[in-house]
């Protein structure tokens, strides 16, 4: 005959299989099956490791880009599209030896200048200069036709190469006064050429301000565009040891920001257009994620993620896109970043309200 205590032992072994058997569903559910089996725990990435970028609002008073209406390439010319808030001057150096072109950063910026306007820079190692104007001009959206010199080609050929076709340096006239601002713009660009099938396009564009400090100038994306051709493009042209110069994030028309670590960042000026939330689709969009540089979320749901929406890379830090002087006036703790700009749903049944404090616990909310 079994014993009553064989029994309560037998009692107290099923309950503690069950415990065990529902804490491993619970477990499997809560960190997906196939992360578990394929041993992929790079989801599972704690978001208080995020920190936020702050930043403050400055206006670059030079706009230079292709032209979108006319081709460029060594046969066809150089067409430029060129905006200038302030008076200013634009000057094209051709056949740029990239060694020397980084070697004229390092100039304080009113030296630098100075060159530009006397056409010093770069010395002997360019090929010609051509000037936008002989006047400093104010112009919005000005359409630039040069032809591209024959020794241009001459450069080309194997890669890396040594030379940049041709810098175009904006500088301004005007007195520039205490406050930072914006004083020089080179811009680097690639000529499409028969040797090399890249396409015409803005390789770097370095901002100098006026308390000498260089920063570059990339794009955000509101799109499913990754970055990675940015950095393709690039491995074309020989790396300088002389580019010891801060990276910048993000890029789009006229207004720019700057950050605590001296980056600078041109932002949406028609801030209108700017997308909703991709995992609410309620709230604006007003968080930019780094490195990945996707605009994509809001401020409610930033607090919730450890991996951008768009491409599925692990973000270390983010950028508020507006609202610069309110959000830096708080500390992060007290911006309310964990709370859903979009209506909250009420966990209506145990499991969901158990489902929640389970996450809580975990740190996933």
């Amino acid at each position: 005959m079994e014993s009553a205590e064989d029994g309560e032992s037998k009692t107290t072994q099923i309950f503690a299989c069950l415990v065990l058997v529902f804490t491993f569903v619970i477990i499997l559910k809560r960190f997906n099956l196939e992360e578990i089996f394929l041993q992929n725990f790079d989801a599972v990435h704690h978001v208080n490791s995020t920190s936020e970028v702050y930043v403050q609002e400055v206006c670059n008073p030079f706009h230079v880009t292709l032209s979108k209406q006319h081709r460029t390439s060594t046969e066809e010319g150089l067409n430029l599209e060129l905006s200038l808030l302030k008076p200013g001057f634009v000057k094209l150096f051709w056949g740029a030896n990239i060694e020397e072109f980084y070697k004229e950063l390092k100039h304080p910026w009113e030296v630098l200048n100075s060159r530009i306007q006397n056409e010093f820079f770069l010395e002997d190692n360019k090929l010609k200069v051509s000037n936008y104007s002989e006047r400093s001009q104010v112009c919005e959206k000005s359409l630039w036709h040069t032809t591209v010199p024959d020794k241009i080609n001459q450069y080309s050929g194997a890669v890396p190469r040594t030379v940049y076709p041709v810098v175009v340096a904006c500088t301004r006239e005007e007195h520039v006064l205490d406050d930072v601002q914006i004083v020089i713009m080179l811009s680097v660009l690639h000529i499409k050429d028969p040797d090399l099938h890249l396409d015409s396009q803005v390789l770097f564009q370095f901002l100098i301000t006026n308390d000498n400090k260089i920063t570059t100038l990339q794009p955000f994306y509101v799109s499913t565009e990754t970055s990675s051709r940015n950095n393709e493009r690039r491995q074309y042209y020989s790396d300088s040891p002389f580019q010891q110069l801060n990276s910048g994030i993000l890029s789009s028309d006229i207004i720019n920001t700057t950050d605590n670590h001296g980056n600078t960042q041109e932002t949406l000026n028609d801030h209108e257009d700017v997308d909703s939330c991709c995992v609410c689709q309620d709230a604006e969009m007003t968080i930019v994620l780094l490195p990945c540089r996707h605009g994509c979320v809001c401020s409610g749901c930033v607090a919730k993620l450890d991996k951008c929406p768009v491409c599925r890379d692990v973000f270390t830090s983010y950028f508020r896109l507006k609202d610069f002087s309110q959000q830096m006036s708080q500390p992060l703790g007290e911006q309310n970043l964990g709370q859903p700009s979009g209506p909250h749903v009420i966990a209506n049944n145990w499991w969901e309200r158990f489902n929640e404090r389970l996450n809580s616990y975990f740190g996933f909310t």
